[in-house]
């Protein structure tokens, strides 16, 4: 299993604060009065939780509504920029002029969460006076590496695939690894930090290698065996009183039609058969013994693990016709499988790169079967970008550089 930290704790006086049950959590949140902000390059992760916390606004750097959502501001000056990343987008927003009056306007101490930052971000928040909400970035960065969870794991009773730790500047060391752990030829093999889909690669022969040295050599590598495997995902909160497991999900990996990266994660499917009975109380003690792994290096707040199971160790849908309906501001008008939300990511007229997401769709309806993409699925994806037009640039734009004046 792997972990990825993400969002933490409310600090400050109201952190301190005893609630008991969940009216009271609820009493809590429906009734604050400081001022809350998601930053990112969309308004997805944590879209719809204004309905439970007043006072919360996303600051997004795409607007999928055009102005049209109530709590989502997107500056109107936004310059072509060739981010490399959603940290450069985050803390680009939380320079921009229209943001920081925007926030002004609003008042108080503006509370500010986001799923990537830096110290960069940490930075701009104390210049600006914001209340960063996460841990410390050098912390999510130590545990946010592939080597040190696969450790903490270990350590905590939470076992990995079986995998050996260490670097290897050719072919032939890799294989004396492998072998030296009884790992076999057919090798899965990730480095520290990154998406599953850049940073996972699948080596059964010295030509693989080949393919994937220049980003191997001079890493610490995670050399694991490869195995026949169900792939679910879990979202759990690190609290004071221990680590909360959310529903399991199965994980949508490496297909063309959603990613353009070998094994690179697109999407999740919720549903109660995730895991089977037996396996879903291994994998909750599993995560339970990684967050209090966790906790005990200072960090509370949300995580994602990947819960792997060996699976040798251990209908049809209509085809229909997608139709526009009407807008909505989040998800939770959605009552049949034959309806679905979908926010779109760009606009009319803006550039789009290789990988970009279109889009984020979510559907009561399954996603994937043992098969692979169901149907209804299928039809979705066909559907969406039906309604997209693209037409090739006749030359790159032109890189503007810029620079923050303090």
């Amino acid at each position: 299993m792997t972990a990825t930290p993400g969002s933490a704790e409310f600090t400050g006086s109201q952190a301190r604060r005893h609630l008991n049950g969940i009216a009271e959590i609820r009493t809590f949140f429906r009734t604050n009065s400081q001022p809350i902000y998601f930053v990112g390059p969309t308004a997805f992760n944590l879209l719809g939780i204004d309905r439970w916390v007043r006072n919360f606004q996303y600051i997004a750097y795409y607007d999928s509504w055009d102005g049209q959502h109530p709590r989502v501001f997107s500056p109107e000056n936004r310059p072509y920029i060739e981010f490399e990343s959603s940290e450069q987008i985050n803390n680009y927003l939380l320079r921009d002029a229209e943001v920081r009056e925007h926030l002004r306007r609003r008042g108080g101490v503006p509370m500010v969460a986001m799923v990537f930052f830096d110290e960069e971000t940490e930075e701009i928040c104390r210049e600006q006076g914001y209340n960063l909400i996460l841990p410390p970035d050098s912390l999510r960065r130590r545990l946010d590496s592939k080597i040190v969870t696969t450790q903490l794991g270990n350590e905590a009773g939470a076992p990995s695939v079986p995998n050996v730790l260490g670097q290897a500047g050719s072919y032939a060391e890799l294989t004396e690894m492998a072998s030296a752990g009884g790992l076999g030829a057919d090798l899965v093999v990730q480095t520290p930090y990154g998406d599953s889909g850049k940073t996972t690669f699948f080596i059964a022969s010295e030509s693989g290698w080949d393919s994937a040295a220049a980003d191997l050599r001079g890493q610490e590598l995670k050399v694991m065996k490869r195995i026949n495997n169900q792939a679910a995902a879990v979202e759990a909160c690190i609290t004071g009183h221990g680590t909360i497991v959310g529903p399991f999900m199965t994980d949508l990996t490496g297909y063309p039609e959603l990613t353009p990266y070998k094994g690179g994660w697109c999407g999740n499917d919720l549903f109660p058969e995730a895991l089977s009975e037996a396996d879903r109380g291994v994998a909750i003690s599993h995560v339970r013994k990684l967050g209090d792994r966790l906790a005990r290096e200072g960090y509370k707040g949300f995580l994602e693990v990947d819960v792997l199971v060996d699976l040798d160790t251990g209908a049809v849908s209509d085809a229909g016709h997608l139709t526009f309906q009407h807008v909505s501001n989040d998800w939770h008008d959605i009552t049949t499988e034959d309806e679905a939300f979908f926010m779109r990511v760009y606009g009319p007229g803006e550039y789009r790169f290789h990988g970009a997401d279109l889009g984020i769709l979510v559907t009561k309806g399954r996603m994937q079967t043992a098969e692979g993409l169901t149907d209804r699925c299928r039809h979705y994806i066909q559907g969406i970008r039906a309604h997209y037009q693209t037409e090739l640039l006749p030359a790159p734009p032109p890189v503007k550089p810029v620079a923050y004046v303090k």
